[in-house]
């Protein structure tokens, strides 16, 4: 770039900068997993949670936020769901997530979305109920535990972390995902 300037008294001045784009930079990534059930297998329904998963998923597929990666687990409806990539069992969640981690690197960002039935006692000891709570699949039991949670996304380099959990007992989960 070659820049002159004048002043009033006609003086003037110029000096030239160069500059060098280096393409092969580390762009940030942004990584999503997000759940959301409202038809569980084995134990009561809830309403709008897919719904929820939805809306999330519509935020962060505009201009504004352009995430680059999206996983959405739910129950057996799939048609309520703007893409589908498995029941939220709680194998498959700890599965997206541990994959999400892996995945990103130090300037990247991780989110993990989540909207259903919670349970535990809502001050330190609480879990997400996975799409098979109650029942269990793939050697899990169906119940997403803080503790659980916060080991996986602590093992994470990505420095900014976005958890959003829309639980019952979801308080519960506070004091592991903040001391990670």
């Amino acid at each position: 770039v070659d820049v002159q300037a004048y002043d009033a008294a006609g003086n003037s001045g110029s000096d030239s900068v160069t500059f060098t784009v280096d393409s092969s930079s580390n762009p940030v990534e942004k990584y999503a997993v997000i759940v959301g059930i409202s038809d569980y297998k084995a134990i009561s329904d809830l309403s709008y949670c897919d719904e929820d998963a939805t809306d999330w998923y519509n935020h962060l597929t505009t201009t504004q936020m352009s995430y680059d990666y999206i996983w959405i687990y739910g129950d057996g409806h799939t048609s309520d769901f703007p893409q589908h990539d498995g029941y939220a069992t709680e194998y498959n969640v700890k599965q997206a997530l541990t994959n999400m981690v892996n995945s990103a690197d130090s300037n990247d960002i991780i989110a993990f979305i989540t909207s259903g039935h919670g349970s535990g006692d809502g001050s330190g000891s609480s879990y997400l109920c996975a799409w098979d709570c109650g029942s269990g699949e793939s050697g899990e039991d169906g119940d997403l535990y803080d503790t659980e949670l916060a080991a996986i996304l602590d093992g994470s380099v990505a420095n900014r972390i976005f958890v959003f959990i829309d639980h019952c007992y979801s308080g519960g989960m506070g004091p592991e995902l903040m001391n990670m």
